[in-house]
């Protein structure tokens, strides 16, 4: 019984610096002024989608879409938010809807898309498509539009 427990807490001692090695890569790669930051966080953050994290995946591909610690590629970026949004990963899903919806990152206006983003299954995570977009326009997924911002602002404010 004691083996167990003690087994038990090591993988979730584990599970919990995974965790924090991830923040910390995000916060690197995002979060810095420094180039070498940059790498540091995107190296981390790669080597965890290759293991298969889709919550990894999108965050590469913002880099890949904003030329972080690589050359700006939007096709790898849209492959990327696509790998992790298919896995489930509602962010995604939700960017992806709306980039549709209004023709942004180079896709085609699709409303079928759109529709098809936002009822895929799974969503790993339970959130507020309208506090999404709005966080996606004030992060610069999308093209400067302060108007949408702040309507979708609102909208989210009243869900």
């Amino acid at each position: 019984m004691i083996r167990a427990l003690l087994f038990l807490v090591l993988i979730i001692l584990a599970s919990c610096a995974e965790e924090t090695e991830h923040v910390r890569a995000s916060k690197l790669l995002f979060n810095s002024d420094d180039k070498n930051d940059h790498a540091e966080g995107f190296a981390i953050l790669h080597s965890e989608y290759e293991k298969g994290s889709a919550y990894s995946a999108g965050k590469i591909g913002w880099a890949y879409q904003k030329g972080l610690s690589v050359d700006a590629d939007l096709d790898k970026a849209l492959e990327l938010y696509d790998f992790a949004a298919r896995r489930g990963m509602t962010y995604w899903q939700y960017m992806l809807a709306h980039a549709y919806e209004m023709g942004y990152l180079g896709l085609e206006k699709s409303d079928e898309q759109r529709d098809y983003w936002l009822s895929y299954k799974p969503k790993v995570h339970i959130d507020i498509y309208e506090c999404w977009v709005e966080y996606y326009y004030s992060k610069g997924f999308y093209p400067e539009n302060s108007d949408l911002e702040i309507l979708y602002y609102e909208k989210c404010k009243n869900t």
